[in-house]
């Protein structure tokens, strides 16, 4: 680990990035890079079921590890987006015919494969509520003094 970014991986896993930021604040903005069409070649880490069953058995040992920040009022929620993750690819695994890993993974991960199942029966009447945010010209950029991060400041 070096500071809060996770060294572990080559490339950076989007969800173990998301457990990592997602106590900052109600939204997070990303400015750059800019994705409006998102290329699909055989290079794409999502085609390799193998290396993402490791990056979730890595996931997984951090959450156990206590890693992840929001303490154990957020682990619920932790475990239930990578118990979902490791279900997902783990069946993934299991058609490709990776199933020492899948089933390993899977008997892991169970109990963040059960938060995450009992997440969706706590939340299945839950309605969200969408709202629609316009960014004008009268959002603007401030500086944040406490961390040096730009925040867009948004005047209603």
């Amino acid at each position: 680990m070096t500071g809060d970014v996770d060294t572990m991986f080559e490339i950076r896993f989007g969800a173990s990035v998301m457990l990592r930021i997602g106590t900052i604040g109600p939204v997070l903005i990303v400015k750059s890079p800019a994705t409006v069409a998102y290329r699909i070649h055989p290079g794409n880490s999502i085609h390799d079921v193998l290396i993402n069953l490791v990056r979730l058995e890595n996931m997984l040992s951090l959450e156990q590890s206590g890693e992840y920040p929001g303490g154990q009022k957020k682990k619920m929620e932790r475990m239930a987006l990578i118990g979902g993750h490791i279900l997902n690819w783990s069946i993934k695994g299991l058609k490709k015919r990776h199933y020492r890993e899948s089933i390993l993974l899977l008997l892991k991960g169970m109990s963040a494969i059960f938060a995450g199942a009992l997440k969706k029966i706590i939340n299945r009447n839950t309605r969200i509520e969408i709202k629609q945010i316009k960014i004008t010209k009268s959002a603007r950029l401030r500086a944040d003094a406490t961390a040096g991060y730009g925040v867009l400041q948004f005047l209603f």
